[in-house]
């Protein structure tokens, strides 16, 4: 069974940028980056990684990803959820969220469209390369077995 699995670079910024209770961290140098990278370790990217390696380990192929999308003007960044927009979607259903910032549609749908590509090439063959790097948007990397 092969498997695609991953997180944003920045998974917990969405909620340091939400939650009025962190946004402080964003204003202590260095902090706030470093509570983002942590956070988004033990809650999603640790996880991760060890599900794919096991199931890497018993036999099974797993591909592995990162998206690293930053829209212009966001104060997300590669937060939680910026895959959506990448990956489905139209202008009305994103137009109401600050995620995207200044990212005009057509920069969304272009950004999206290798991405897009990649995941219905994996979906039908169940194979990717095994490191692949969308510039500016994502990195997918095949997860070695035992």
């Amino acid at each position: 069974m092969e498997i695609l699995i991953g997180t944003t670079a920045a998974e917990t910024r969405f909620f340091a940028v939400i939650d009025p209770t962190l946004r402080w961290l964003g204003r202590v140098p260095g902090l706030g980056p470093l509570v983002v990278a942590l956070t988004s370790w033990l809650v999603y990217k640790g996880g991760v990684r060890t599900f794919a390696r096991r199931h890497a380990r018993a036999g099974g192929h797993a591909y592995r990803f990162v998206v690293d999308y930053r829209p212009p003007g966001s104060a997300f960044g590669a937060a939680h959820c910026i895959d959506l927009p990448l990956l489905l979607g139209t202008p009305a259903a994103w137009a109401a969220t600050p995620l995207l910032g200044r990212a005009t549609w057509p920069e969304v749908l272009a950004a999206g469209r290798p991405l897009r590509q990649l995941w219905m090439d994996f979906a039908r063959t169940g194979q990717l390369p095994a490191r692949t790097t969308i510039p500016g948007v994502a990195r997918v990397w095949r997860v070695p077995g035992a």
